[in-house]
């Protein structure tokens, strides 16, 4: 994909990032309500890595958790070169620890450097908002398979863009165009920040002989889910039970309604154009599969494989989909429907505008969703909860 791709998104940048970042997954610290209000927090220490780390306990003793801020490995960084931080609930007992279940935030991605400056200014880009308490703003957090009460529960935060895929040892740079400064420059780095992060809880928390383990994420998460559930397997837990439940990460490689439109909102790249320039961008490749970018290398496609549709083929760990086909973010964002783009994300709704063109493209987004969706309904280590 040109890099002439990315001027034409710098007027997407203000359109785009203001629903991906506010809201699909807000990036502010949240307000204390009476529960965090209980909290002792206790002052941060340094640990034997160099990271820093808060205790979080009750009063009553029924919860106990850690911030893990990761001051002692330079690898580990948000967009912004802040180091990345994440989660640790621990399990009440000793045979907790043989259960770990792994939450990754989601939140959209940044497909180009204008967006990724952006976003290195939000909560999905900086570690600088986040803090001890502000793990109870995602339900990922405290048990991301909802089925275990004793088990060692780790959050990892988002703060990359790449669906925790990212690479680049050096600094990238920033378009200066937006910020009027000579030396803005991206840190990339998705893939160590989960490496560290699971390295860390491994080490740490004596999760080594751990059973069983489940890995989840909703959004931008679930598509991490699929892109990093065989690594987390086969580089971590390689003796133990690993299953994935990858929650409304399953998205479309798909057009616009019209690609060939004359309104000016189609001069844009489509959703699968940004995410093989993001691909790149990142430097991605050596975060997914092998076998997947090698089906595609002979025809310079590697960048599906940043895809859930086309990634999940290759994926060898049970794992089970929970997603609806008519997804309002693919519907705005991957369809480009002005009238769900015009609708809120949280209540109150505004009543639907949909003309009948729109309507049938979404019944056939429907059935597009499901065409290819169905690899996953073949596949005997593999289940799904799809709704309507």
């Amino acid at each position: 994909m040109s890099l002439a791709w990315i001027f034409p998104l710098a007027l997407l940048t203000l359109l785009r990032v203001g629903a991906a970042l506010e809201e699909r997954s807000n990036g502010a610290i949240p307000s204390e309500n009476s529960f965090q209000d209980s909290l002792i927090i206790e002052r941060p220490v340094i640990d034997e890595y160099g990271n820093s780390v808060t205790h979080v306990h009750d009063k009553a003793g029924d919860l106990a958790y850690d911030y893990i801020v990761l001051r002692g490995n330079n690898d580990a960084r948000c967009l912004d070169g802040t180091p990345y931080a994440f989660y640790v609930k621990r399990a009440v007992t000793s045979a907790g620890t043989k259960r770990v279940d792994i939450g990754l935030h989601g939140g959209g991605w940044c497909f180009n450097e204008f967006d990724c400056y952006e976003r290195s200014k939000s909560g999905l880009g900086t570690s600088k908002y986040w803090n001890a308490t502000w793990c109870f703003n995602h339900p990922a957090f405290g048990s991301a398979s909802g089925m275990w009460d004793d088990c060692t529960s780790v959050f990892l935060p988002y703060c990359d863009g790449s669906s925790f895929s990212s690479y680049r040892e050096e600094p990238w740079p920033a378009p200066t165009v937006l910020n009027g400064t000579d030396n803005t420059t991206l840190h990339l780095r998705g893939i160590s920040n989960f490496d560290v992060a699971v390295t860390t809880a491994l080490t740490k928390y004596n999760l080594t002989d751990a059973a069983e383990v489940v890995l989840a994420g909703g959004s931008a998460g679930g598509l991490s889910t699929f892109l990093h559930l065989d690594r987390l397997r086969h580089k971590f837990f390689p003796r133990a039970r690993v299953v994935g439940t990858p929650n409304a990460g399953y998205f479309l490689d798909h057009k616009p309604m019209d690609s060939n439109a004359t309104s000016s909102r189609w001069f844009l790249p489509s959703y699968p154009d940004e995410m093989e320039y993001a691909y790149t961008m990142f430097n991605a490749s050596g975060a997914l599969s092998p076998a997947c970018q090698a089906r595609f290398q002979h025809t310079n496609d590697e960048w599906k494989c940043f895809m859930a549709p086309h990634a999940q083929e290759f994926v060898e760990t049970p794992f089970f989909v929970l997603q609806s086909r008519f997804d309002q973010w693919q519907l705005g964002q991957i369809l480009r429907l002005p009238c769900i783009l015009n609708q809120s994300f949280k209540p109150p709704y505004s009543p639907s505008t949909c003309n009948a063109t729109e309507k049938a493209a979404v019944t056939q987004y429907g059935a597009d969703f499901l065409e290819q969706f169905t690899p996953v309904l073949q596949r005997a280590d593999a289940g799904s909860f799809l709704v309507s």
